[in-house]
């Protein structure tokens, strides 16, 4: 059991430190693990996953994935999960994969567990983002009492690649004995700022640019203005999941070439993630769909819509599933307080949640103009058909796949192949 006291006093350690990819995994498999990289987190792994990967691709690596919707074994979706996935590990040990990524949810490591110093290294992208509303939910509840399974699932070697502006990742009181890299959108925040005065490397975003590197110097990877998937840097969210790929990428012997390179050609919708965030241009409209969110999270997204250079911003809701019903006036509060029209739908199947929604909208000063439409594909019509080149439509999608598969129709795109069927 862990001593939940105070943080490593060693934030970096010198055998974090590899000149190559090849360095890194040999490093690994001498140590008697394999090169599987773990990644979990209330937001943002899959995106991460798929990031890193494109990193590694570019590199010409031989990758493997095993996300919530696919097992992917070099760029090929496989048929199933568990058979390709011990596969993999079977090439990973043979030396026929060079690498593979592997998401987890909270509750799998809550309720399973994981084995004691496996991983070469692990990333954890949040937990609620220092928003106390969010801390009573069971989601919380069980990330935080999973900290310390992560933490001990790192070999004593390896590495932690941890969000430094989440506090609830961060805090002092967790204790570990693995080498850190902390994650952040600038370097004086409190978190980075500690970690770098105390020796330890971070990753984040300086005058537009983003950077790993430690207290004396640090290494410029690409300009957020060049990465379309982050809204060309708006998206502050994205380029949070950015700098924890090249974060990754870094501590394992990457160079900024590969990684520059994959991010400013990385686009989403390219891959099978319907619940992840996807921006797509239909006759130029920005068509952006996301999952619902709780309004912790939500205001990131809001955030990076609003401060797009666009026209309007139209929003399209529906049940918002996922979402507790406490947290939906002020929920449909801020999607009201950033749109000049909200299109709401499905309201018959759950009246109680959609009149919560409302009566949140009109909370603002100036309420948002609410169009009622009977399903999630006639409200995606029915805000496109009001929209005008250079606006914003936002879809928190109840049901995103056969909506993402519409858009990439009508934007003129081959929608990304499903996964296989199990």
């Amino acid at each position: 059991m862990l001593n939940l006291t105070t943080r490593s006093r060693n934030p970096l350690k010198p055998s974090t430190g590899h000149d190559s990819f090849a360095d890194w995994r040999r490093y690994t498999v001498n140590r008697g693990t394999l090169p599987v990289i773990g990644v979990t987190g209330s937001r943002g792994k899959t995106t991460v996953i798929r990031l890193l990967n494109a990193i590694l691709r570019n590199a010409g690596l031989r990758t493997a994935i095993r996300t919530n919707v696919s097992v992917d074994i070099c760029d090929v979706r496989q048929l199933g999960e568990i058979a390709p996935w011990s596969r993999a590990l079977e090439e990973l040990a043979l030396g026929s994969l060079d690498v593979a990524v592997e998401e987890f949810d909270w509750l799998t490591i809550h309720s399973m567990g994981l084995e004691q110093a496996t991983f070469p290294a692990f990333v954890i992208t949040n937990v609620c983002g220092n928003r106390d509303a969010c801390l009573v939910q069971g989601d919380a509840k069980r990330a935080i009492a999973s900290l310390p399974i992560v933490f001990e699932s790192v070999h004593e070697d390896g590495m932690l690649i941890i969000n430094g502006d989440d506090f609830d990742v961060s805090r002092e009181e967790l204790e570990h004995r693995r080498a850190s890299l902390f994650v952040g959108l600038n370097r004086e925040s409190p978190g980075l700022r500690d970690h770098l005065a105390r020796g330890g490397k971070a990753a984040f975003s300086d005058g537009g640019t983003l950077m790993v590197g430690d207290a004396e110097k640090s290494l410029e990877v690409v300009a957020a203005s060049d990465l379309p998937f982050a809204l060309s840097g708006y998206a502050g969210f994205q380029i949070q999941n950015a700098l924890m790929a090249a974060a990754i990428a870094t501590s394992i012997g990457l160079k900024a070439n590969d990684i520059s390179r994959a991010l400013q050609t990385f686009d989403s919708a390219d891959f099978w993630t319907p619940e992840s965030f996807q921006v797509i241009d239909v006759n130029g409209i920005s068509v952006v769909v996301d999952r619902p969110n709780p309004s912790w999270f939500l205001r990131a997204v809001l955030r990076s819509v609003r401060d797009i250079p666009s026209n309007r911003i139209i929003s399209v809701v529906g049940r918002l599933a996922g979402v507790p019903v406490s947290d939906l006036p002020e929920v449909g509060r801020l999607i009201g307080r950033t749109s000049s029209f909200v299109v709401v739908h499905s309201e018959s199947d759950e009246p109680t949640r959609a009149a919560a929604i409302r009566q949140g909208a009109a909370r603002n000063e100036v309420p948002a103009v609410i169009v009622h439409t009977r399903s999630e594909g006639r409200a995606l019509s029915r805000a496109l058909s009001l929209a005008r080149a250079g606006d914003l439509v936002l879809v928190l999608a109840d049901r995103p796949a056969p909506l993402i598969q519409t858009l990439m129709r009508a934007a003129g795109s081959a929608p990304p192949a499903r996964p296989a069927a199990t």
